[in-house]
């Protein structure tokens, strides 16, 4: 007999958001495999669970009794819940956000040696290494309800709640993940492109047929949900048992090379063409997924800028301030520089400006035929996320 090499077999897992779509489809797979599965969602779920649990994720209360109305101890943690933006921006951000991490740190305690935590993230949320001081203010508050209004107060300046929320999922992912493997628990998250699900119809509502068909390129469709929840399974399972801190891309999209799979040409960043700014927009989840589609092509430079409507909030030099507490474990402290521009790996610049409202932009020329030069993505601050 062939070697179980995803090992669930009598495994004891849990799935938030096993109702329907990407979470349905892994709860149904994880019981196939073996493994005793536990579901909670605000809805039940149509799968042949071990239990099934109704937790709200915007109410702490809720989240802390389906944690104790489950009990015992686990070997994976699967986060697939989610609200598109069509929900009001608090309810996004604190079901997509807050109440995943609340349900996944309550649980922490109760995690065997050797468990994993996976948690669905998004392409939404890719650009989550070029906002690393607002995201760390935000996910260094750990009282929910104090996390919830640094939100409400900062809505217009954060911009798309559906993305913040993932990049603080993806940030709040690599931030744990040196403590958690300490544990022996491992902490990972996925980035899928646009799935075929009914939640795919609230997306066109804000995005629009021409931003998520730019996703159906590659393979000329969508994901199906279970596509997604196979990596999910993955990175839970033994077979992943090396993996921590990862924000794996599920897109089907062609990495390694300019995505009409050209080779560039050697003078194609003297001659200046393919120049392109992408502003983080602080408002329209359209503007935003356009911009992050435009982010993706081969271009041969990208200027990425970060906006901020209060100016109060604007130190010398750019960025974002008060810086979180030293205390919190979410914090990395900020590299010394030059107020207005560092040297960058590989001749990326950073130039920033102190009167601007726009904050910050950072230069990157990437990778080139000519000179074999790496391309470079705009580096976080010291002690940070990059790998």
């Amino acid at each position: 007999m062939a070697k179980d090499i995803l090992g669930y077999k009598g495994k004891r897992v849990v799935v938030m958001g096993c109702f329907s779509g990407t979470g349905e489809a892994c709860a149904r797979a994880l019981v196939d495999l073996g493994a005793e599965v536990h579901g909670a969602d605000i809805k039940p779920s149509p799968v042949n669970l071990a239990s099934f649990t109704t937790v709200d994720l915007k109410d702490p209360d809720a989240i802390a009794a389906g944690i104790a109305s489950i009990g015992g101890t686990i070997d994976a943690v699967f986060n697939v819940s989610g609200l598109p933006q069509t929900f009001p921006g608090e309810d996004v951000v604190t079901v997509n956000f807050l109440g995943i991490r609340a349900w996944t740190e309550g649980w922490i305690p109760h995690l065997n040696p050797g468990a994993a935590i996976v948690s669905v993230s998004s392409l939404g949320g890719m650009k989550w290494l070029t906002r690393q001081p607002l995201l760390r203010e935000f996910i260094a508050i750990e009282d929910f309800a104090a996390a919830r209004q640094w939100y409400l107060d900062r809505a217009e300046e954060v911009g798309d709640p559906y993305s913040l929320a993932k990049e603080a999922i993806n940030t709040w992912t690599q931030v744990r993940a040196p403590d958690l493997i300490a544990r022996d628990i491992r902490i990972n998250c996925t980035m899928p492109s646009p799935i075929d699900t009914p939640m795919l119809g609230e997306f066109r509502k804000v995005a629009g047929d021409a931003v998520l068909g730019a996703f159906a390129k590659a393979k000329g469709r969508y994901s199906t949900a279970e596509e997604q929840a196979l990596p999910l399974i993955l990175l839970n399972s033994d077979a992943a048992s090396f993996i921590s801190g990862v924000c794996l891309p599920v897109d089907s999209r062609p990495r390694g090379r300019p995505r009409d799979g050209r080779a560039r040409h050697p003078e194609d960043d003297r001659r200046g063409g393919g120049r392109v700014n992408i502003p983080l927009p602080q408002a329209g989840g359209a503007a935003r997924l356009a911009s992050l589609l435009a982010s993706r092509s081969g271009v041969g430079h990208c200027t990425v800028s970060r906006p901020t409507s209060d100016p109060s909030r604007l130190r010398e030099g750019g960025g974002i301030s008060p810086a979180p507490p030293a205390s919190s474990r979410y914090y990395a402290p900020p590299p010394p520089s030059d107020p207005h521009s560092r040297p960058r790996p590989n001749g990326c610049s950073s130039a920033r400006s102190p009167t601007s409202a726009r904050g910050s932009s950072i230069s990157c020329p990437r990778t080139t035929a000519a000179t074999g030069s790496r391309a470079c993505a705009p580096p976080p601050a010291r002690g940070s996320l990059a790998r």
